[in-house]
């Protein structure tokens, strides 16, 4: 993770496929770092942990000594938080019915894609292929897995892609690799084009 931000949102879906997955409402900080695979500075974790709780998305905090183990369990506004991550949504302000409505500005999804963006978006699918093979899946799930990221890499390609198309596809490949760390990068990327 390059920024603060990215890893703040990888971490809360980690948290967020951590409880879903194991059916645990506590979560230890160390087990979400692992399972996500993430690379946190030194006070990242308890800034964001800070902030869940601030924010509404955490409760019953527990610092034990270090940021390695705090313990703490998503609340329901945390739980919608990391789905909008993971389905791409925007939080957005109610428009008037007088005002022209962008569906980038709801959807989270840009309608285009800038070249340097689309760059962006290449390298980071080539990455996602190179680490699908270690996911812990069954074959015929990584395969599919694979099949999607190979379609929204060939839409990425094409003169003028489809942006709505390749982020439903990446959402989909997404939702079966169930690892967040996968396709945060890819989801900022959109996240930050819709803005």
């Amino acid at each position: 993770m390059s920024n603060y931000t990215d890893f703040e949102n990888a971490f809360l879906v980690a948290a967020y496929q951590f409880t879903e997955e194991a059916g645990e409402e506590y979560i230890v900080s160390s087990d979400i770092v692992l399972r996500g695979a993430l690379s946190p500075k030194a006070n990242w974790i308890g800034r964001a942990i800070s902030g869940f709780s601030d924010s509404g998305y955490a409760r019953n905090v527990h610092f034990n000594g270090n940021d390695d183990d705090v313990s703490f369990e998503l609340t329901a506004s945390g739980v919608r938080q990391a789905e909008k991550l993971l389905n791409g949504l925007a939080a957005s302000e109610v428009q008037s019915d007088d005002v022209a409505v962008k569906s980038a500005s709801w959807t989270g999804v840009p309608s285009t894609l800038s070249w340097k963006q689309r760059e962006q978006l290449l390298t980071l699918l080539k990455e996602v292929e190179e680490e699908i093979d270690g996911l812990p899946l069954s074959n015929s799930a990584r395969t599919q897995i694979r099949s999607y990221v190979s379609a929204a890499r060939e839409l990425a390609e094409a003169p003028e892609p489809q942006v709505d198309l390749i982020w439903e596809i990446l959402n989909r490949a997404n939702a079966m690799a169930g690892i967040a760390s996968l396709f945060v990068s890819v989801i900022s990327l959109f996240t930050a084009a819709a803005q």
